[in-house]
């Protein structure tokens, strides 16, 4: 029977050098750096530890980064799947200078979630050490764009097959076995800008994406009324964001609407567009 063991400075080592890397998603925040810098970085480390290493950018600056642990063959594939992106770091002190305190490793990206890539890392490397005898694959997947449309995800499922996947995002050890999709929308209605003193001339957008909010309301309250999925619930959507109008003494020209929906097992965009 082989014996396994985690090697703890690894480890640490790992989370420091992942969190020191800004690797902000660019799709949330302006400007942000985005996956390039920590992909090239987990590229090495995977080879450091004996896995082939393929780079996936179908979208430009974008990069996935796959390592493949080969099996002697017959077996199943399995893939960790781990995400490079972060959110925003504004407000944050010291966010990309990680410190130990009480048994805890603090910084951006810590614990959503290079955690879990540095635990995937070590989990790869307590495999090498102990010489396992595997018959499967085992697939490293540190992907792009988590935190905005999973753009990464998407590129390495089409490409990369395997048997089976955890997506070691943090649960608090609780085991998530499926998790609701979304689709986003944006509505715009029309008006006609004017003098709020020339009621005559003014069309308000914004009272008529009013008027639209009451069907969505309807909508919402029938998708929670549905049968519920047995693992994920009923679907359901909100209205996150609303803008519209220039000023008070105007008429607004235009009203703009992001809608969330989040989908469960059988619905696609078709249907989610044409509810």
């Amino acid at each position: 029977m082989v014996s396994f063991s985690i090697d703890r400075d690894y480890l640490v080592a790992a989370l420091t050098d992942l969190v020191r890397i800004d690797s902000v998603n660019p799709s949330l925040v302006s400007g942000g750096a985005g996956e390039s810098q920590i992909a090239a970085h987990v590229a090495e480390k995977l080879k450091a530890l004996g896995m082939s290493v393929r780079t996936l950018e179908a979208t430009t600056g974008r990069p996935s980064v796959v390592g493949k642990l080969k099996g002697s063959g017959g077996g199943r594939s399995l893939m960790l799947n781990a995400h490079l992106d972060t959110v925003g770091i504004d407000g944050m002190t010291d966010a990309l200078a990680p410190k130990v305190r009480d048994g805890r490793l603090y910084g951006r990206g810590a614990y959503d979630m290079k955690g879990s890539l540095a635990a995937c890392l070590a989990t790869v490397k307590a495999l090498v050490d102990a010489k396992a005898d595997m018959r499967g694959d085992l697939v490293l997947a540190a992907v792009a764009d988590e935190e905005y449309a999973s753009i990464g995800t998407a590129e390495v499922v089409r490409q990369i097959p395997v048997h089976a996947a955890i997506v070691t995002e943090p649960t608090e050890m609780d085991l998530c076995v499926a998790h609701k999709g979304f689709v986003w929308l944006e509505v715009e209605t029309l008006g006609k800008a004017a003098h709020g003193s020339r009621f005559f001339e003014g069309i308000d957008a914004n009272m008529r994406m009013g008027r639209f909010l009451g069907q969505l309301d309807r909508l919402e309250q029938e998708l929670r009324a549905r049968p519920p999925h047995p693992l994920v619930g009923p679907p359901s959507l909100h209205a996150p964001t609303v803008h519209g109008g220039s000023e008070l003494s105007t008429y607004a020209a235009s009203c703009r609407l992001g809608i969330e929906r989040r989908t469960v097992p059988g619905e696609t965009e078709a249907s989610v567009r044409a509810e």
